[in-house]
C-alpha cells in the first residue's frame, strides 16, 4: 500500500494501520506520497490523523476497511477539503510489466472544486490527443497504455477541447 497526501486545505498527516502505532507514515505532507508498504494480506483500515498528535489520536479520516490480497498494490489517497469534509479514495494498482518501451498512465481526479475534465496529450499542439474525457472529481480513469517517452499533459475544464493547464 503506498498514500497520496492530496487534501490541499489538510495539514501534515500521519497515518496508522488499525489504529496501532507506531504511525507507519509520519508528516506526510500535501502532494507527497509515501513508496509501497508491505502489509500481509488481511483487511486494514488505514487512520489518517493530524501529524504528530500523542498517539492514537482521534482520527480525521477512516479509509477502509480495505481486503488487501497477497502480491497485489493498493493506493490509498485523502482528497477533499478538509472541512468539506475529508474524503478517503482506495484503488488497486496495476504494476505488472507493461512491455518494452511502453508506460501506464491513469487519471485521478483529486482537484477539489474543479469540476469535469478532459485530459489531453499535447506535445505536439498541432496534433493533441484526447486521453480522458468528462472525468469528475472523485473518479480514477482506466489505465492507458502508452509508448514510453516525455508527455505534455493538458486539462481542459471548460469542455472547448483546448487544455487550460498543462
Amino acid at each position: 500500500v503506498r498514500v497520496i497526501h492530496l487534501s490541499p486545505t489538510a495539514p501534515p498527516v500521519d497515518v496508522y494501520v488499525d489504529g496501532n502505532p507506531p504511525a507507519a507514515v509520519q508528516n506526510l505532507a500535501f502532494k507527497e506520497g509515501t513508496g509501497y508498504l508491505d502489509l500481509d494480506a488481511d483487511t486494514y483500515t488505514f487512520n489518517v490523523t493530524a501529524a504528530g498528535a500523542a498517539p492514537p489520536p482521534p482520527s480525521v479520516l477512516d479509509i477502509g476497511p480495505a481486503d488487501l490480497l497477497g502480491g497485489a498494490f493498493y493506493t490509498a489517497a485523502a482528497i477533499n477539503l478538509l472541512a468539506a469534509p475529508i474524503e478517503g479514495l482506495a484503488m488497486e494498482d496495476n504494476n505488472s510489466d507493461p512491455g518494452p518501451g511502453n508506460i501506464r498512465l491513469r487519471a485521478i481526479h483529486a482537484a477539489p472544486g474543479v469540476g469535469e475534465v478532459d485530459i489531453w496529450e499535447v506535445s505536439d499542439l498541432q496534433n493533441p490527443v484526447l486521453l480522458y474525457e468528462d472525468v469528475n472529481f472523485r473518479d480514477v480513469g482506466d489505465y492507458l497504455l502508452l509508448p514510453a517517452g516525455a508527455y505534455m499533459i493538458g486539462f481542459d475544464v471548460d469542455d472547448d477541447a483546448v487544455p487550460d493547464l498543462t
